[in-house]
């Protein structure tokens, strides 16, 4: 105890000391108490709290992943729009075959009906148009028939015949028909020879 302070007064400084210190070491624990709860947590669980380079890594991988994501947005906006563009054009192709339906169908009547206009006028000329053939190149699948017409036995059409079906292979036109212009089309004189090619199937 120093000479010059009583024991009274000691004391009272040996207590308002330990106060002092008291006071220091509470405000000192307070300060440490967010740093001790931190503590307790990692202790306590590891998964939650991240660590610096996981957080890093963590967030490296959101970017790329959000880059990626704007990859497939952009993808599919594409291919939304080819689906689009590809979905016209079945559209537009639908609608071309829907009228090439349409067409033919036209065309079959219209055929039809000058197949029965063609019939109609061969039966009115053909007793008019008398003709000759003669058979020449005979081969055991096909040969020449040369169709000659009356008057004067002029040489009209050559036509190389199927000798099995009777159907005709080929054809050479070698002169007008005479005296008549409803019968200038190939298509009319090639009928009015059907007859006679049939009869020949079998020469």
């Amino acid at each position: 105890m120093p000479q010059n302070l009583d024991e009274s007064d000691f004391l009272e400084k040996w207590s308002q000391g330990i106060k002092d210190t008291d006071v220091q070491y509470s405000k000192a624990l307070s300060s440490i108490k967010p740093l001790i709860a931190f503590d307790n947590a990692i202790s306590n669980d590891a998964n939650d709290v991240c660590d610096a380079d996981v957080c890093v890594a963590v967030y490296r991988k959101k970017i790329e992943l959000t880059a990626t994501k704007q990859k497939l947005q952009q993808e599919h906006d594409r291919l939304s729009q080819d689906i689009e563009t590809y979905n016209r054009k079945i559209k537009v192709l639908q609608e071309t075959l829907e009228s090439c339906k349409d067409k033919c169908l036209q065309e079959s009547s219209q055929n039809k009906t000058y197949k029965n206009l063609l019939k109609t006028a061969i039966k009115k000329y053909e007793k008019n148009l008398d003709f000759v053939i003669t058979v020449e190149n005979k081969t055991d699948t096909s040969y020449e028939a040369t169709f000659k017409f009356k008057p004067g036995k002029k040489e009209m059409l050559k036509v190389l015949i199927d000798r099995t079906k009777g159907e005709i292979l080929d054809y050479t036109v070698l002169h007008e028909l005479p005296n008549d212009g409803d019968m200038k089309d190939i298509t009319n004189l090639l009928y009015l020879c059907h007859k006679s090619i049939q009869e020949l199937k079998d020469c």
